[in-house]
């Protein structure tokens, strides 16, 4: 596919957006290369014009559900949900653990007293020429 091609999609596209790099060359991901594969497909075989494919991915976009992260696609929704459930109690607790104030000991006390006054010595006295 030539990179002229490639290029108008991503203005008629808004789902394919490769990233640039810092001289500006694009860096396709997956995602991007998957994307546009499936407008390839619409407009080339399928025959849709650039408005139809367009209007084909939106209504697709729609009815996609979300992904719940961290699931493997093999696992049950209940077991997901279960997972999820079981994830977020964990960060809830590492949430309390870091918002709990940490006791203050005996130890750790004696670090901010202020130390006691003693007379002033003069540098040569203090052993430091």
């Amino acid at each position: 596919m030539p990179a002229y091609v490639l290029r108008f999609w991503e203005s008629e596209f808004p789902q394919l957006k490769p990233n640039k790099g810092g001289t500006g060359q694009r860096l396709y991901r997956r995602r991007d290369v998957e994307h546009a594969l499936h407008i390839k497909r619409l407009l080339y075989e399928e025959g849709y014009t650039i408005p139809g494919a367009r209007q084909v991915l939106k209504e697709q976009l729609k009815q996609k559900l979300p992904e719940l992260p961290f699931a493997p696609p093999e696992m049950g929704s209940l077991q997901a949900d279960m997972r999820v459930q079981k994830i977020r109690k964990q960060l809830h607790e590492i949430l309390n653990m870091l918002s709990t104030p940490a006791p203050v000991t005996q130890l750790s006390a004696s670090r901010f007293r202020p130390r006691p006054k003693t007379e002033s010595k003069s540098g040569s006295e203090r052993g430091l020429f």
